[in-house]
């Protein structure tokens, strides 16, 4: 018991933090993936994927009733399914928030906690992959811009902080 202890705490602290880092990136207050459920919310959100979080949910509380009603192991099977692609497909939005290709996509599938602290604890930046920026970074159009405060130096907004002097974005 207490060995399971010294393996499980740290690893737990360690996923806190890294996703705690992922939200501060993503413009929130790190410490609310303290709290149960709407940290989680924070962190689809902060992929563009609150549609997945929803579907996880519901798949969860399904699966608990079938469960309690003892259901038969194929809806079981249907619904771990159904779980694990909205992981693989949360995954990619991940990557992708963060700037991240495809192939990081595959690692943080495989291995998600290592992969979720090289983009917490590394150089990775939140790109604000969501629906305003995509219209706004199709082929022509112009890309958004921000002004740091004191340099005047024009930064995408993909960056958090300005490259010239180091001053975190507004």
């Amino acid at each position: 018991m207490f060995f399971m202890i010294l393996i499980v705490l740290p690893v737990l602290i360690l996923t806190l933090c890294a996703q705690g880092r992922l939200l501060s990136k993503a413009g929130e207050n790190g410490a609310k993936i303290l709290i149960p459920f709407y940290g989680s919310y924070l962190l689809y959100k902060a992929c563009d994927a609150t549609g997945m979080f929803v579907a996880n949910i519901c798949l969860s509380v399904v699966s608990f009733l079938l469960g309690m009603a003892g259901a038969g192991e194929v809806i079981s099977l249907l619904i771990m399914v159904g779980s694990l692609l909205i992981n693989i497909f949360f995954s990619l939005s991940m990557a992708r928030a963060y700037g991240r290709s495809g192939g990081f996509a595959v690692g943080l599938i495989f291995l998600p906690l290592i992969f979720q602290c090289i983009l917490a604890f590394g150089d990775s930046e939140h790109v604000a992959y969501t629906s305003q920026w995509k219209a706004t970074h199709q082929k022509g159009a112009a890309i958004a811009t921000w002004r740091c405060p004191v340099c005047n130096a024009e930064m995408p907004v993909s960056r958090l902080s300005c490259t010239e002097c180091g001053e975190k974005r507004p």
